[in-house]
């Protein structure tokens, strides 16, 4: 899918909107973990980091440009030699519990809150929370009715959010639904995490609910 790009206003200045993750759902998997990229651009591939998702995951093909290609900010693909900090730490965890990607994705789902990237003229990147409301409250609506809809073609009864932001729109959002499905999280692994730069990654037990001793098998 090639990513569609479109003007966007943010703090009364332009910016550029693009990237849209699409994503192939398979047979009810037991639980999703729900992410929300920090700092760095959010990827086709929730929390991407190139070499997990080329030498782990295995992904291939051709990664398209957007229409609206931010000059400060190409889109280099395979050809990005730049480790990313969050997805490195986090796929690292799961290949280090689950060596085969099969098993991992046999009984979890990874799924990003907000796939959306949105860039300041200066190439900075603003986080939906930057945006002004009458713009933030619209795309978090949608990005929850999107989570929704996740979670009811998956069949899943356990959510577990990778940082607090993403626990906490979960459960507003599955509890608006009237969902009966189960809210936990981690920490999220960005090198601005405490608990992340010490090597916690959370309550074993979490994980342990999210399928891991089907996958650990």
């Amino acid at each position: 899918m090639e990513p569609k790009g479109r003007e966007t206003e943010a703090h009364g200045e332009p910016g550029v909107l693009m990237g849209c993750m699409g994503s192939a759902l398979w047979h009810p998997h037991g639980a999703i973990k729900l992410g929300k990229p920090r700092h760095r651009a959010p990827r086709g591939v929730p929390f991407g980091e190139t070499r997990h998702v080329r030498e782990w995951l295995r992904v291939r093909g051709r990664v398209e440009k957007p229409q609206n290609e931010h000059p400060k900010r190409p889109v280099l693909g395979w050809e990005c030699r730049r480790s990313e900090v969050s997805g490195a730490r986090f796929w690292g965890l799961i290949r280090s519990l689950c060596p085969d990607p099969r098993g991992f994705f046999r009984h979890c789902f990874v799924h990003n809150h907000c796939p959306l990237l949105f860039l300041a003229p200066s190439g900075r990147n603003l986080a939906p929370a930057e945006l002004p409301q009458n713009q933030r409250a619209p795309l978090l609506a949608l990005c929850d009715r999107a989570l929704v809809r996740v979670v009811e073609l998956l069949g899943v009864g356990l959510v577990i959010g990778v940082g607090g932001y993403a626990q906490q729109r979960a459960r507003k959002a599955l509890g608006a639904a009237g969902l009966p499905v189960r809210v936990e999280s981690i920490p999220h692994p960005s090198p601005r995490s405490a608990r992340a730069n010490r090597g916690d990654m959370g309550d074993w037990g979490v994980w342990e609910m999210g399928g891991a001793p089907h996958f650990l098998q």
